[in-house]
């Protein structure tokens, strides 16, 4: 049976520079977005800020990390152009390397029929080959045994979870390789600009046994017998081409490697490569099943969409209650009604007010009826006017869309609230209030904390025309 129309909150991330990935996060959320409205949900995008968890909707944070209901996490990952979701975050963050009591992570929701393509998608990714990052040179194709070591960005926030530094790892996996015939072969991160890494890259050439290159990691990675690293989307790359990976840092998919905990543990785990590599092919399609999208395959989107969904309404959460129907009457005033209606932005009451606390606010209900209702909305609502902060812009939306820009500018009309006509459709409808220059207290002489004061709502009224 299908589910019944919910909302989307997705935290956007248009704003940034344009790059490969960030188009491909474009498109991932662009096409989610539409088979959304195609199964009659109602999608907010904000802009790439952590959206606070809400109680009524589906909520996916970009780069980011948290537990919360319904709530999701999305970002770019080891394939080109296919993004990766899980419910708590990426790296160490993640639920696959989240061990409690030493228990496997979690796998997200995913629909069998995904399973069954996946196989022929990797075969075509590797046939395409393509890498995460656009490679500088192409690389030459060496006729000796070696062991490939690509380094991290020092500055990567998937770094913090390393157990060892690239130098104290380097001379344990270099002595190994001499001593048993292979070469070492280390490549710099192509988006590395480190000087301090440069010099340290750059002084390896003098040493036996190392090759420093810059070519492509793909050929580099066809014809190396293993890989070491921290936790690089390298790694992963190895693995889906059946080289075994040694990881010296915690990552997600690190359970699907060979992780070291102890510097010393190295020579011994390198020993293993003498022996065939007994891939863990059907393990590594269930963790690509259920975490990583491909943005150009419309299918791929669909089958999370629904399993997403799915998920919601059967864990019995906010979804599953569904959105509450609209009332006469929206009472932000301690006690009151708000918390039934408020998505995001909002704080709890104090006394007789509601603060917004972020740059959006929304209120969310249903009309349970067939046909579009004309009203007309009353707010109770006030700026935090100061000297620093003379006026107040406010952008008004419904249903996303821009009705109305509200603007006070001094404490005369404090009170005398907002009043707007409505059009409310059938379902699912949103009122959001936008605010252009929120009031930061620490900016002001008197503030005490950093919190945000920028606009308090008594009342929301609505009538009908």
């Amino acid at each position: 049976m299908r589910n019944p129309p919910c909302v989307w909150q997705f935290a956007y991330p248009h704003a940034m520079p344009s790059t490969a990935i960030v188009a491909d996060t474009d498109r991932f959320v662009q096409r989610f977005a539409q088979i959304c409205r195609d199964n009659g949900d109602t999608v907010i995008h904000l802009p790439w800020i952590q959206i606070p968890y809400s109680f009524w909707a589906i909520t996916f944070n970009y780069h980011t990390q948290g537990v919360g209901p319904n709530s999701y996490h999305y970002k770019d990952t080891y394939l080109n152009e296919w993004l990766q979701v899980d419910t708590h975050g990426y790296s160490g963050f993640h639920s696959k390397s989240v061990h409690m009591d030493r228990q496997p992570g979690f796998l997200m929701p995913f629909r069998e029929a995904r399973l069954a393509r996946i196989p022929d998608k990797l075969k075509n990714y590797l046939a395409s080959r393509k890498s995460k990052y656009q490679q500088k040179n192409a690389a030459e194709k060496y006729d000796f045994s070696y062991v490939f070591f690509p380094l991290q960005k020092p500055q990567d926030e998937a770094a913090l979870f390393g157990r060892f530094l690239p130098e104290e790892i380097f001379p344990i996996a270099h002595d190994w390789c001499r001593a048993n015939g292979y070469k070492l072969v280390v490549k710099r991160h192509p988006n590395c600009y480190s000087k301090g890494m440069e010099r340290w890259v750059e002084s390896l050439k003098s040493e036996p046994d190392v090759v420093v290159t810059d070519g492509d990691v793909v050929t580099l990675l066809e014809n190396s017998k293993a890989l070491i690293t921290v936790n690089s989307s390298v790694g992963f790359e190895a693995l889906l081409r059946g080289i075994p990976a040694f990881l010296f840092g915690k990552s997600e998919y690190s359970y699907l490697a060979n992780e070291i905990h102890r510097l010393e543990d190295l020579p011994a785990a390198l020993d293993s490569i003498k022996k065939p590599f007994v891939s863990p092919q059907q393990e590594l399609e269930k963790f690509i099943c259920a975490h990583l999208y491909d943005s150009n395959d419309p299918k791929d989107i669909e089958d999370l969409y629904h399993a997403v969904k799915t998920r919601g309404f059967e864990n019995g959460m906010g979804l599953g209650r569904m959105v509450a129907d609209m009332p006469p009457e929206i009472d932000f005033t301690e006690g009151g009604n708000s918390t039934t209606y408020t998505l995001h932005g909002f704080d709890y009451a104090h006394h007789d007010v509601t603060w917004c606390t972020q740059r959006k606010a929304t209120v969310v209900f249903n009309h349970p009826g067939s046909d579009v209702k004309f009203m007309q909305l009353r707010a109770d609502i006030s700026a935090f006017l100061h000297a620093q902060h003379p006026a107040y812009f406010i952008d008004v939306l419904v249903n996303g869309k821009k009705i109305a820009q509200w603007l006070q500018i001094d404490s005369s009309n404090i009170g005398s609230g907002l009043q707007l006509p409505l059009v409310i459709q059938p379902g699912i409808n949103t009122i959001s209030f936008v605010l252009h220059n929120p009031v930061f207290l620490a900016e002001i002489p008197e503030g005490l904390y950093s919190g945000q004061r920028s606009i308090a709502i008594r009342r929301m009224i609505f009538e009908e025309t």
